[in-house]
């Protein structure tokens, strides 16, 4: 098995309107989002240049594009289309774990999120 290494990302903090709720579509809520990003063998990174790894700031101003150019009524529908379309831009990237945490749902009741959890890979 080739080597790989994980670039993580915890806690991306992102304020959008996903939610099947009106308040939810209305008012908006902040979610996190927590990333494992799988990536090829890093030994080829001679020169320590930054193109031929995964930028984590290229990486997190997409995520924050991608997951505020939509509204889904579905957080399930979001992580997939999120994760989805970083695979299709990201190359160096071939397997992305996502939990995506609702942390302020309009339901009463005491908790700190709900969460789904996706992975995905390149094919």
């Amino acid at each position: 098995m080739a080597n790989t290494n994980k670039l993580i990302i915890k806690d991306l903090k992102i304020y959008a309107y996903h939610g099947d709720l009106l308040e939810e579509k209305t008012l908006g809520q902040f979610f996190l989002l927590d990333f494992v990003f799988y990536l090829e063998d890093f030994t080829y990174l001679e020169g320590e240049k930054i193109e031929n790894t995964v930028d984590y700031v290229k990486i997190i101003k997409y995520v924050k594009e991608k997951f505020t150019e939509k509204n889904f009524n579905l957080i399930e529908s979001a992580a997939s289309y999120l994760c989805d379309s970083i695979l299709e831009s990201f190359p160096k990237i071939f397997k992305i774990e996502l939990t995506l945490k609702k942390t302020s749902p309009p339901i009463d009741a005491i908790f700190s999120y709900v969460a789904v959890e996706i992975a995905r890979e390149r094919e």
